[in-house]
C-alpha cells in the first residue's frame, strides 16, 4: 500500500500551491477505493476545509455513470483554493479527458508476495499456512491474477477447509465463477449497451491476444468504437504491440455468460 501512496503523492505534488486532480482507475474490485481511502488517511492532516473550499482535500469514489453531477460538483479547478487536491476513483478512464485530469493512476493487480499475504490472512487466520497448502495457494493466486477482492472472497471460502475440499473447490472454480466475484465483475458488463456486450463476449471467446486492428475489421461496423469503450471501461487492455488482452476473471465471466445464454450450443 505504501508504494501506491508514494506514486500517488508524486502525482498530487503536495508541496505545490496549484490545484491538482488525480484519477485512480482500474477494473472493479482491483482496490481503487481502498487505495484512495488509505491515501486520504495519510495526507488529510495537511488540509483544512473552509466555506470557500480553500486548501481542500476531496475524494469522489466510484464515479462511473452520472458525469453531469460530478461536473457540477467540481466545476472548474478555479473554484478551489490554492493547494487543493481532488482524488477520483472510477472504472471509466474516459474521465481523463472529460475532467482534464492532471495525473492518471492505473491500479494493477497485486504482485505474488502481496497476493500471498492477503489471501493467507483470510484463508488461514490467525495461523500461517503449512507447507501442505503451498501448491494449492499458488493455484488460487494464479487463478485470481492479483485481484484483491477475488483473493479475499476465496480466502473466506476456503478457510477451515481440508486439502481435499480445496481441491474440489478449485475444480469447481474452473467451471464457474464464485457468485460474489461474478456479481462484482458483471456490474461493468451490465453497464454496456448491447453491441458493446456482444463484442466483449466475442473478445472473451475468440479474440483475446489478437491484434486490435484485425479484431476491429472482423467485428465490422461497431468494432472500432466499441473496442475503445471496452478499453475505457478497463474491461480490456491493449499491449504496446497492439494486441487485446482481458483479465482471466473477466474472460471466464464472458464464457459463463455465453454458456448461460446458449446452454445447448455455446458456439452460437
Amino acid at each position: 500500500m505504501d508504494d501506491h501512496l508514494k506514486n500517488i503523492s508524486l502525482g498530487l505534488n503536495i508541496e505545490s500551491n496549484d490545484v491538482c486532480m488525480i484519477l485512480i482507475y482500474g477494473i472493479g474490485g482491483i482496490g481503487k477505493t481502498t487505495i484512495a481511502r488509505y491515501v486520504y488517511d495519510q495526507i488529510s492532516w495537511r488540509f483544512e476545509c473552509c466555506s470557500f473550499l480553500e486548501n481542500a482535500l476531496i475524494v469522489f469514489d466510484n464515479v462511473d455513470d452520472d458525469m453531469n453531477k460530478l461536473e457540477l460538483l467540481i466545476g472548474t479547478l478555479n473554484w478551489f483554493g490554492e493547494g487543493s487536491r481532488i482524488i477520483i476513483t472510477t472504472r471509466d478512464k474516459h474521465l481523463l479527458n472529460r475532467l482534464k485530469v492532471d495525473h492518471p493512476y492505473e491500479v494493477e493487480g497485486l504482485k505474488y508476495n502481496e497476493a500471498f499475504k492477503l489471501f493467507s490472512q483470510y484463508a488461514f487466520r490467525p495461523d500461517f499456512p503449512t507447507e501442505d497448502f503451498k501448491g494449492l495457494i499458488d493455484r488460487v493466486i494464479h487463478y485470481c491474477q492479483g485481484h484483491p477482492v477475488a483473493l479475499k472472497v476465496l480466502g473466506h471460502l476456503l478457510c477451515d477447509k481440508t486439502i481435499s475440499e480445496w481441491e474440489s473447490q478449485l475444480h469447481k472454480l474452473e467451471k464457474k465463477l464464485e457468485m460474489k466475484i461474478e456479481s462484482m465483475l458483471k456490474t461493468s458488463y451490465d453497464g454496456l449497451d448491447s453491441s458493446q456486450q456482444r463484442i466483449f463476449l466475442d473478445i472473451a471467446c475468440f479474440f483475446e491476444g489478437e491484434n486490435r486492428d484485425f479484431t476491429s475489421k472482423i467485428l465490422e461496423l461497431y468494432g472500432e468504437i466499441d473496442i475503445r469503450v471496452l478499453w475505457d471501461r478497463c474491461l480490456i487492455t491493449v499491449s504496446v504491440d497492439n494486441r487485446i488482452y482481458m483479465h482471466d476473471l473477466l474472460r471466464q465471466m464472458g464464457w459463463q455468460i455465453v454458456c448461460e445464454e446458449h446452454p445447448e450450443d455455446p458456439n452460437k
